[in-house]
C-alpha cells in the first residue's frame, strides 16, 4: 500500500495464499499467488520489482531471469531485509540470553544471507548504491512479544519443545519492560541490494 503512494498500479504476489488472504484491500493494488520464480505476468511489464524480507528464501537461478523478464529496460530492483530489534541494554539482553540463545539452532540455513544483509548474494544488475535506512516503531510489550512470535524459529521451537520457554522469556522482559501498556521505540537497521536491468538483459 506504501507503493501505490507512488505508483498507479502495483501488483503484490506471495506464494502462500494465507499471506494473500490477509492482505489489505486497495484500489491500486493487485494481489494474486504466485511463486516469486515464476510469475505469469507479461514481459517488461514493470519499472520497479521489490522484495520485502525474502528474498533469501528464492532459488536465484530462476528468480533473476524472472525479474530480468518483466521489468522495463532500465527498470529497478530493490530487495531490502532488517537487523534484530533493539530497544535498550537492558531489554536487548534478555531478548539473546533467554530467546535468540534459546531459538538458534531452529533458523534455516537461508537467514544467514538476510543476517548477512545480502552482501554474499549474487546480484546480475548494475548495482546502485542504497540510501542509508532503518525501521523504527513504537509497539507496547505485547506487539513486540506478539512480533517475536511471528519468527519462524520460534514457532519451530515451540512445536518441538512446547511454550514453557517463551512463557518464562515473556515473564523476565515484562518485569524489566514495566508497564506492558507502555509503548517503546523499536529500532532495526535495514539494508538494500539496488540494482539496475542490464541492457544486455534478454
Amino acid at each position: 500500500m506504501a507503493l501505490a503512494e507512488w505508483f498507479s498500479q502495483v501488483d503484490a504476489t506471495d506464494v502462500s495464499a494465507q499471506q494473500i488472504a490477509n492482505a489489505v484491500p486497495h484500489g491500486r493494488v493487485r494481489y494474486s499467488v504466485q511463486a516469486a520464480e515464476h510469475t505469469d505476468f507479461p514481459d517488461g511489464c514493470f519499472s520497479l520489482v521489490t522484495v520485502a524480507q525474502a528474498l533469501h528464501w528464492f532459488e536465484f537461478g530462476r528468480f533473476w531471469p524472472e525479474v530480468q523478464r518483466v521489468l522495463r529496460p532500465r527498470g529497478i530492483l530493490a530487495a531490502w531485509t532488517y537487523t534484530w530489534p533493539i530497544l535498550s541494554e537492558a531489554l536487548d539482553l534478555i531478548v539473546t540470553r533467554r530467546l535468540l540463545s534459546v531459538i538458534k539452532d531452529y533458523w534455516a540455513p537461508q537467514n544467514q544471507l538476510a543476517w548477512d544483509a545480502y552482501a554474499t548474494v549474487p546480484f546480475p544488475f548494475e548495482e546502485l548504491a542504497p540510501p542509508e535506512l532503518g525501521m523504527e516503531v513504537s509497539w507496547d510489550f505485547y506487539q513486540f512479544t506478539a512480533y517475536l512470535c511471528t519468527w519462524s524459529a520460534t514457532r519451530r521451537c515451540i512445536e518441538a519443545n512446547g511454550a514453557t520457554f517463551f512463557e518464562a522469556f515473556q515473564r523476565e522482559l515484562e518485569v524489566q519492560w514495566g508497564d506492558p501498556s507502555r509503548p517503546r521505540l523499536v529500532r532495526m537497521e535495514l539494508f538494500c541490494r539496488i540494482g539496475r536491468r542490464l541492457e544486455s538483459a534478454a
